[in-house]
């Protein structure tokens, strides 16, 4: 956001109600400008941008966002295809937007925005106990899945599980909340050691495959 606010695209006034502004007193962004002002906030992680969230209304839904109309992307997210990615991501752009220097001064929209991100957070525990009582598999692989849209420093794909974390989603990985967050934390630290032991010689347990 730095790089945005510099260039003056992010600043909000005294006066929410001025010709660059929405009435909802962030900034209004034009198509062109929406690219950077996203990589600014998601960080050098983020390798996508609108057009390629995975459908329009996953790209609507990023627009709601930073237009802070909260409750229209809570009706685009309820339309939109990957909807757990979706939900931590958002989660994600909401609090680097409450930490950035556009709302300085401005702790009523700062609270706003912490409040939309929980809100976003509580949907994608929901979501993952709901696959999880119909099928733990199924909930394991989806917050593995990987994204091509998000890749670390190496170049690998990142999973829901990794945005998670970027957003510091205590409560989605909190193991009351989550049990299945918390197996998948269990086994990344445990990796393949388990099937590896030396005296065993039957065929390895099946394991949840990982989309890549």
């Amino acid at each position: 956001m730095k790089n945005a606010a510099a260039r003056g695209q992010c600043r909000v006034p005294a006066d929410p109600a001025g010709t660059g502004h929405n009435i909802h007193g962030t900034p209004r962004y034009s198509l062109d400008k929406i690219e950077s002002v996203l990589q600014d906030l998601l960080g050098r992680d983020f390798k996508g941008g609108i057009g390629q969230f995975g459908g329009p209304y996953n790209d609507l839904l990023i627009w709601a966002v930073l237009m802070n109309r909260h409750q229209l992307a809570l009706f685009f997210w309820e339309k939109c295809k990957s909807p757990m990615k979706m939900a931590l991501t958002v989660c994600l752009l909401y609090k680097r937007m409450a930490e950035s220097p556009a709302v300085m001064g401005r702790e009523d929209l700062k609270d706003s925005f912490l409040a939309n991100a929980e809100e976003f957070e509580w949907l994608a525990v929901r979501l993952q106990d709901s696959v999880t009582k119909e099928d733990t598999a199924l909930s394991l692989y989806a917050l593995e899945k990987r994204w091509s849209d998000w890749q670390n420093e190496e170049g690998v794909c990142m999973t829901n599980l990794d945005i998670a974390v970027m957003a510091s989603c205590w409560e989605f990985m909190d193991k009351k909340n989550n049990f299945i967050c918390f197996r998948a934390l269990q086994q990344r630290w445990s990796g393949d050691l388990r099937y590896a032991l030396p005296t065993q010689c039957a065929p390895a347990p099946h394991r949840v495959p990982r989309c890549t």
